[in-house]
């Protein structure tokens, strides 16, 4: 699957302004918890980088999956294999 990234951008965030009665000191303010960044986007960069680094397949998965079968240990349970698939069909996921 190839995702294409150029085609997305940040969305900048807008914040409502406060009104004179919500305005507080900063003594008042509780402690908020550090933000990792600034930048709102930068979440969404970060997890288009770590998809970019995350392999399509998962190559232990596939190992493990063939050893299984060449085994004769490798189980299917085809009711839920069944379900699986008229949900897909029903839902589209």
């Amino acid at each position: 699957m190839k995702i294409i990234t150029g085609l997305l951008a940040p969305v900048p965030t807008r914040q409502a302004p406060r009104q004179e009665s919500e305005a507080t000191s900063a003594a008042e303010q509780p402690t908020a918890a550090p933000r990792q960044s600034q930048n709102p986007g930068s979440a969404l960069l970060a997890a288009q980088r770590l998809l970019r680094e995350t392999p399509e397949v998962d190559a232990q998965n596939v190992t493990a999956c063939k050893a299984a079968i060449e085994a004769g240990t490798f189980k299917i349970d085809t009711d839920e294999l069944a379900r699986a698939m008229m949900d897909f069909h029903r839902h589209g996921y």
